[in-house]
């Protein structure tokens, strides 16, 4: 469960900070943010710089899976992990903070949870994959 990056952009570039705290313990920042204005657009004149657009806390040590990222303002948290059976780690527990809202979206009510559950033994046919008519 992976958000786009918005790149490749001529007006985006990825960051990777190692050293950024404020995430999961072992995680490392890997951010976007813009460098410059979108193709075909007029350059804004005397503007500060831009808020990064997205923010992943990846870990390196569980295959960098996105430990923690935020979208707008709701985070979402892994909060359970498990291992494939050739060992690259995936979550199967993420929590979407503030997701659930009042009526005029005023009021936070609670979080969204996300359960995932894989099956590595199942048999795929070949004919999954072949193209709609």
């Amino acid at each position: 469960m992976l958000a786009p990056l918005g790149i490749p952009r001529q007006d985006i570039e990825p960051v990777l900070d190692p050293a950024a705290t404020g995430g999961p313990p072992g995680t490392m920042l890997l951010r976007t943010r813009r460098v410059g204005k979108p193709p075909g657009t007029p350059a804004p004149a005397d503007l500060p710089p831009q808020p990064d657009m997205s923010r992943f806390w990846i870990d390196p040590a569980r295959s960098f899976v996105a430990m923690e990222w935020e979208l707008g303002d709701m985070p979402y948290i892994v909060e359970e992990l498990a291992q494939s059976p050739r060992g690259h780690w995936y979550p199967t527990r993420v929590r979407r903070k503030n997701a659930v809202r009042s009526a005029d979206r005023a009021t936070v009510l609670g979080d969204q949870i996300f359960h995932f559950f894989l099956d590595f033994d199942a048999e795929l046919p070949d004919s999954l994959f072949e193209p709609t008519r």
